[in-house]
């Protein structure tokens, strides 16, 4: 844990507030999308589910970080601070999970509990991927 505290010690305060600004901007860009429409729905990952400890993955003949590829999609939501939530909704080919993230505007998180309603309305949070118990 002090490593992870230490390290935020390499960042400087004109770092953070170029953050800040890219942060103000994506919310603006996102306030504007919801001009026109209640949510956002995609898959809650670009790439499948890889199997546990594994930190690297190859897309296109590259390697790349599983964690980092993962959390594009649901990094947003985290940024700006609006609701999201993940539900499961199916399984590939090779029975490995595949996630849907639900996406509200800022501040209306009742919107985002559709994914309650799909949850029961689908029998996907009830089924296991393959070899899981």
């Amino acid at each position: 844990m002090r490593g992870l505290l230490e390290g935020v010690l390499l960042y400087l305060a004109s770092d953070y507030l170029q953050g800040q600004r890219v942060r103000a901007l994506i919310r603006q860009s996102l306030r504007t999308v919801f001009g026109q429409v209640d949510l956002l729905v995609s898959p809650s990952a670009p790439l499948v589910a890889t199997p546990i400890g594994q930190l690297e993955t190859d897309i296109r003949g590259r390697r790349v970080s599983v964690l980092d590829v993962a959390a594009r999609l649901t990094c947003v939501a985290n940024l700006t601070g609006e609701p999201a939530c993940s539900v499961p909704c199916g399984f590939t080919k090779a029975g490995l999970p595949i996630g849907l993230m639900i996406h509200g505007r800022a501040f209306e998180d009742a919107a985002v509990r559709v994914a309650h309603a799909y949850e029961p309305a689908s029998d996907w949070s009830a089924r296991r991927p393959t070899g899981v118990r």
